[in-house]
């Protein structure tokens, strides 16, 4: 999978998304690297969830793949949908 750089989409403070987490040195580490994973957007990051429940402490914005424009807005890339072609 991979995300759909093509539509970055507003998220705010309080939002829960789905995230494609990159493949970092912190994530390799976390064996969570490359995967989809539920998350709330904090004011001073993001809270990681596994099976509803918090994994691991709160992460930079950044590193989770929130990012902020010039007007000061946050946006992430949500991962790409697979569009499977019918079997002929």
């Amino acid at each position: 999978m991979s995300c759909d750089f093509a539509h970055p989409t507003p998220v705010r403070i309080g939002d829960e998304v789905t995230l494609e987490l990159p493949f970092s040195e912190a994530f390799t580490h976390m064996r969570v690297a490359g995967t989809q994973i539920r998350a709330r957007v904090l004011a001073r990051g993001v809270q990681l969830y596994r099976d509803g429940h918090p994994f691991s402490a709160p992460i930079i914005h950044q590193q989770a793949g929130i990012f902020t424009d010039p007007n000061g807005s946050m946006f992430y890339y949500p991962p790409k949908i697979e569009r499977r072609r019918p079997v002929q």
